[in-house]
């Protein structure tokens, strides 16, 4: 069974097909259509909007074995997955 998309990706997605519809839109309106001026507003704002909901975050983490890497203060916020180096052999885990 495939797993579902992560929500960036849905967001990036999303975000393409506004801008996609704006490009239409623009056209339309190019072409005499007054009724695509609405769209011409529209879209643009719902694609910036997904793209900054699915903006991605890359944290690295390094450092000498014990000095507390894996201990997130205040516990882990909600959506990070940690991975480990492939060659310490770590275990992983990711957020239900």
């Amino acid at each position: 069974m495939a797993r579902p998309a992560p929500p960036s990706l849905r967001h990036h997605y999303i975000a393409y097909r506004a801008y996609a519809r704006t490009k239409v839109a623009c056209l339309r309106h190019a072409q005499g259509d007054p009724s695509a001026a609405a769209d011409v507003i529209g879209y643009p704002g719902l694609a910036l909007q997904h793209l900054r909901a699915g903006e991605v975050r890359l944290v690295l983490v390094r450092g000498a074995p014990g000095t507390g890497k894996s201990t997130q203060p205040g516990g882990s916020p909600t959506g990070w997955v940690r991975r480990s180096s492939p060659a310490t052999g770590s275990a992983r885990r990711s957020p239900a």
